[in-house]
């Protein structure tokens, strides 16, 4: 029963986020990687990331890669890039940018931050395609040994009996 709760929280915290978490333990740095390829997503732009952050001590530099994925062929996507607060850009970093779409499906982003503050901070990347929508990611940045902590969501029954967790969302629809 309790693998069955686990199972169920940490399915609901990957749905959430759209991405699959994975750790990789190194010497003192770890690195931080998640794919929405091949996961479904809602309705939005025709747009997939990959991602990999570098997990260091307060202070240090973390490197951040993000490929974003796209079959379509032509025009552009405008890509806005907001870390939280807590974090600085370290050397050449352009918060808004627009990529032509070329065809060759893959648009990497690179680009260094800093943080005094230990914990895990975020990246939010804000995709524009147009009339083909839009879609939006959370890229999780980790300052000091504090791993990804899970809050502990309460679980319902349904009118059948299956165990579900509820999350509260806002979903606004844009007509364009």
């Amino acid at each position: 029963m309790k693998a069955n709760k686990r199972t169920l929280m940490i399915a609901g915290v990957f749905a959430l986020t759209s991405a699959t978490l994975h750790l990789q333990a190194g010497t003192m740095a770890h690195w931080i990687k998640g794919s929405t390829v091949k996961h479904y997503q809602k309705p939005g732009a025709p747009v997939d990331i990959t991602y990999q952050t570098e997990a260091v001590d307060p202070g240090e530099v973390s490197h951040i890669d993000i490929t974003l994925h796209s079959s379509v062929h032509n025009g552009s996507m405008h890509v806005k890039i907001v870390p939280d607060d807590q974090l600085s850009p370290v050397g050449k970093f352009t918060s808004k940018v627009e990529i032509p779409l070329d065809g060759s499906g893959r648009y990497p982003i690179r680009f260094a931050l800093t943080s005094n503050v230990e914990g895990t901070h975020h990246v939010r990347v804000f995709i524009d395609m147009g009339k083909r929508g839009f879609r939006a990611y959370s890229i999780p940045v980790r300052f000091g040994k504090g791993g990804v902590k899970l809050k502990k969501m309460p679980l319902h029954k349904t009118s059948d009996g299956k165990k579900v967790i509820i999350f509260h969302a806002k979903e606004t629809i844009r007509k364009d």
